[in-house]
């Protein structure tokens, strides 16, 4: 889930001119929790003064429809597919919820305070040929965020709580545990226009539409889809991507369902 983008959205529209900057919201989140067992609040710049009742309306008046981009077909090796069982049955491995053969993380599952992969390998080596193609074709694509430690998840949801309350900040931000983030299987993309401006913005730019139609030749899902927010429990986000591999990726974005879907776990 991504940590900027709900902030941004509650500064304003695209031409309001107090939006946060992207990279100084980043830059100074990192900054506060570097000492994983500094506990201390995290503290944001107070320019947010509309109502929650206010947010909800905003949110709801500028998620607007995208047109899928056509694009062309690109040959990608394909990985091997695990045996994917659909039965809805989750199973713990050392405290590490799986289904279907992927870690699984939403509202319902969590993971330990104390798993800290970082962000993987085998996720990032496809990003990149990802980025490499997309820019191929005129459209160039950064990570915003990847991987986010427990104590690094607590203390931002903690921080929105504060900022906004804890029914608005469950609908962009997970508790700590819950994010998917701490998979390190999770990045938010955006493109440099939109990083410095407004995350909500890539949602309405031809790279969203690339990505959309593109990321699971690449082993990646767009993991909260729009008008899927009663199933997942975060709204739309574009920019939030989840690896599995490319064969189940593809097949959960042909079924046009989420992983709790697609799994059978709602």
């Amino acid at each position: 889930m991504s940590i900027l983008s709900f902030v941004l959205l509650t500064t304003g529209c695209e031409n309001d001119t107090q939006q946060y900057s992207l990279k100084e919201i980043d830059d100074r989140a990192k900054q506060q929790v570097s000492d994983e067992n500094n506990h201390s609040e995290l503290l944001l710049d107070e320019q947010s003064t509309r109502s929650t009742e206010q947010v909800k309306e905003e949110i709801a008046t500028t998620e607007k429809p995208t047109t899928e981009a056509p694009t062309t077909e690109k040959p990608t090796t394909e990985e091997p597919s695990s045996e994917s069982s659909r039965d809805g049955q989750v199973e713990y491995k050392d405290g590490i919820p799986y289904v279907g053969g992927h870690i699984i993380v939403n509202k319902d599952y969590k993971l330990p305070a104390d798993y800290n992969p970082g962000l993987s390998h085998e996720a990032k080596k496809q990003f990149d040929k990802m980025q490499q193609n997309a820019l191929s074709e005129g459209y160039q694509l950064i990570i915003v965020s990847e991987f986010r430690s427990y104590t690094y998840q607590q203390n931002l949801y903690q921080n929105y709580i504060q900022q906004h309350g804890k029914q608005a900040a469950d609908r962009f931000s997970a508790p700590p545990g819950h994010s998917e983030h701490q998979t390190g299987l999770a990045i938010d993309v955006a493109t440099p226009e939109s990083a410095q401006n407004s995350m909500t913005s890539f949602g309405q730019t031809k790279a969203s539409d690339w990505v959309k139609v593109n990321a699971h030749r690449y082993g990646f899902i767009v993991r909260y889809p729009k008008g899927k927010e009663h199933i997942t429990g975060y709204m739309y986000e574009p920019w939030h991507l989840r690896y599995l591999n490319i064969d189940d990726a593809t097949k959960i974005y042909k079924s046009k369902l989420t992983m709790e879907e697609y799994y059978n776990l709602k």
